[in-house]
């Protein structure tokens, strides 16, 4: 059953991820997954542009957070991990979904 995320005030996000993996087009291990990024308008093609992505990400993150309905917890070898669906506005220049 969904509720609210426990300890959301918390929640935490290793810029790393973002800026050397996902959005990197450089690493062949992230499947393809900065070109979804690329395609809602951030600048990937740099370390510096994937920091402002990751930022302008983060920011609205954190701030849905606190009101973000979270499933069922299931367990990990570091804990708990929840899933929760967050909109976010991409750039100036296009939406995501």
């Amino acid at each position: 059953m969904a509720g609210s995320l426990p300890r959301a005030s918390e929640a935490a996000v290793d810029p790393a991820k973002f800026v050397d993996y996902s959005m990197n087009p450089a690493n062949p291990g992230n499947q393809g997954k900065w070109i979804a990024f690329a395609e809602l308008g951030y600048d990937v093609s740099t370390p510096e542009g994937r920091r402002v992505g990751f930022a302008h990400i983060l920011q609205q993150v954190t701030a849905a957070l606190p009101c973000a309905l979270a499933g069922d917890p299931f367990p990990t070898p570091y804990g708990s991990r929840y899933r929760s669906r967050l909109k976010f506005w991409a750039s100036i220049r296009k939406k995501a979904l």
